[in-house]
C-alpha cells in the first residue's frame, strides 16, 4: 500500500479561499434577511386594511424578525475584517496576487462592510425609536382584549337576563330565578337582575322574603330614581309586616306604604309584572292598619288606572261588605255585591286572554260564593272553579295569598247569610288541605 500523497500548498489555499468565500456569501444572505425583515416592518406599519389588533401584532412581529436579523448581521459583521485579514495574509503567502493589488481589493471590501455595519447600526437605531410606540400598542393591544372580554360578559348577561324575563312572563318562575341567579353570580351589582331576583324572591319564593327585600332595598340604594324598583321593595316590606307583631308590624306597614307612595308620585300610572296597578298594595296596607276609607280610596285609583281587571274589583267589594258591617249600612251590602258582580265580568274577560291564570279563577271562585246570595247555583260554579285553580302548579305563598282573601270574606260576610258562610268556610278547608299537601314555596 503506497502512502498518501500529500496536498499542495497551493490546493490548501484554494481550500482556505473557498472557506472565506463561503463565509461571505452567508454575509450576504444574511444581509438580504435583513433588508426583507426591514422592507416587511416597513410595510407593516402601514396595513390599512387589517384590523387595530391586528396590526398591532404584525408590527410586533415584523419588529422582532427586523432586530434579531440586524443583531445576526452585526455579531458577522464584527468578524468581518478579521476573515478579510485571514484572506489577505494567506493570499500574499502563496503569491497569488501582488500584495499591492489584494491590500487595495480587501481594504476596500472592509471600507463597505464597515459602511454597511454603520448603516444597520443606524437603522437599529431606529428600530429602537419604535420601541416606546410598540410598547404602547401592545398595552393598546391588551387593553382591547380585556374590554372585549368584559364586553362579551356583559352581552351574555344581558341575554341571561331577557331569557330570564321571557321565562317569568310564561310563570315558569324557578327557571327564570336559576337564569338570575346566574348573572348575580357574575354580576353581583346588575339592578336588572337584582329587580327581578327581588320580585320573584318577594312575590313566588316565599322562603326567601328576605333575601328578596336585600336585592331590592339594594338597588334602590343604587337607583334613588327608579320608582318600579322602589314600589317592588315596599311590596316587599308589606309581606314582612304581614308575618310580623306589635310595633315592628306597624312600622314595617308605615315604611311600605311610604316607599310606594313615594313611587306613584313619581309615575301615578305605575303597574307591577303582573299589570296591576301598584295603588292595589297601598290599598292593602291601608285596610291592615285599618284605614277602610283610605283603602277604598287606593282601590278606587287602581281601578282608574286598570278599569278592565278584577283585582281591584274584588277588594273593593270586600270593603264595601267590611264597611257595611262596622256602620250598619245595608245599602252597602247592595254595593258590594254589585262590585262582586263587576269582579265577574271584569276575570272573565281576563280569561279570555290568560285562560289558566290562577288568581283570575279565585276571583271568580270568591265572586259566585258572595253572588249565591242572590242565586244559589252559582256556588256550584264557585266550587268547580276553585278546584280547578287548585289543579295548576302554583307556589305555597300564593295558595297563602289566597286564603287570606277567603278568610277575609268570611269575617266581613253578613251573619244573616248562612249559605254564603257556609260556602265560604267550605272554600277555606279545601285550600288548608291544599296548603298542607303543597311542596316547597
Amino acid at each position: 500500500m503506497s502512502a498518501q500523497k500529500p496536498a499542495s500548498p497551493g490546493s490548501v489555499f484554494l481550500r482556505r479561499v473557498a472557506v472565506v468565500s463561503a463565509i461571505l456569501i452567508v454575509l450576504l444572505l444574511v444581509l438580504a434577511l435583513v433588508l426583507r425583515n426591514l422592507f416587511a416592518f416597513t410595510a407593516s406599519l402601514n396595513t390599512g386594511g387589517l384590523s387595530q389588533e391586528d396590526r398591532t401584532e404584525l408590527t410586533l412581529e415584523r419588529a422582532q424578525d427586523a432586530v434579531n436579523s440586524v443583531e445576526l448581521l452585526l455579531s458577522f459583521l464584527e468578524g468581518a475584517s478579521v476573515l478579510v485579514g485571514f484572506g489577505f495574509t494567506a493570499a500574499t503567502l502563496y503569491g497569488l496576487r501582488s500584495a499591492q493589488e489584494l491590500r487595495t481589493e480587501m481594504e476596500g471590501e472592509i471600507a463597505r462592510i464597515e459602511t454597511l455595519r454603520q448603516e444597520l447600526l443606524t437603522q437599529l437605531g431606529k428600530l429602537e425609536g419604535y420601541r416606546p410606540y410598540l410598547e404602547n400598542l401592545e398595552n393598546l393591544r391588551l387593553d382591547l382584549e380585556q374590554s372585549q372580554s368584559s364586553l362579551q360578559q356583559t352581552i351574555d348577561n344581558v341575554s341571561r337576563v331577557f331569557q330570564a324575563e321571557q321565562e317569568f312572563r310564561l310563570k315558569n318562575y324557578h327557571s327564570a330565578y336559576a337564569l338570575i341567579t346566574d348573572v348575580l353570580e357574575r354580576e353581583p351589582d346588575n339592578r336588572l337582575a337584582l329587580y327581578l331576583a327581588g320580585w320573584l324572591e318577594v312575590q313566588h319564593l316565599g322562603d326567601r322574603l328576605d333575601q328578596g327585600i336585600a336585592h331590592l332595598e339594594k338597588v334602590v340604594r343604587q337607583d334613588s330614581n327608579w320608582p318600579a324598583a322602589k314600589a317592588a321593595y315596599g311590596v316587599g316590606l308589606r309581606r314582612k309586616a304581614r308575618a310580623s307583631t306589635g310595633e315592628a308590624r306597624e312600622k314595617l306597614f308605615l315604611r311600605a306604604e311610604g316607599m310606594i307612595k313615594e313611587a306613584l308620585s313619581q309615575s301615578p300610572r305605575l303597574m307591577d309584572f303582573e299589570g296591576e296597578s301598584f295603588w292595589g298594595p297601598v290599598g292593602g296596607i291601608l285596610r291592615e292598619l285599618g284605614q277602610v276609607d283610605g283603602a277604598i280610596y287606593a282601590y278606587e285609583k287602581a281601578l282608574e288606572i286598570t278599569p278592565s281587571s278584577s283585582y281591584p274589583w274584588g277588594n273593593l267589594a270586600t270593603l264595601y261588605l267590611l264597611k257595611a258591617k262596622s256602620s250598619g249600612d245595608r245599602s252597602l251590602q247592595t254595593k258590594a255585591l254589585n262590585a262582586f258582580v263587576n269582579t265577574y265580568n271584569a276575570a272573565q274577560g281576563e280569561l279570555k286572554t290568560n285562560p289558566n291564570n290562577y288568581y283570575l279563577l279565585m276571583d271568580i271562585a270568591q265572586a259566585l260564593s258572595i253572588l249565591g246570595r242572590r242565586d244559589p247555583t252559582h256556588f256550584d260554579t264557585a266550587q268547580k272553579t276553585l278546584l280547578k285553580a287548585l289543579k295548576l302548579e302554583v307556589s305555597r305563598t300564593s295558595l297563602e295569598t289566597s286564603l287570606r282573601g277567603w278568610q277575609d270574606l268570611l269575617d266581613n260576610c253578613p251573619t244573616d247569610w248562612p249559605e254564603v258562610r257556609s260556602e265560604i268556610e267550605q272554600a277555606l278547608t279545601i285550600i288548608h288541605t291544599a296548603i298542607e299537601h303543597s311542596v316547597g314555596s
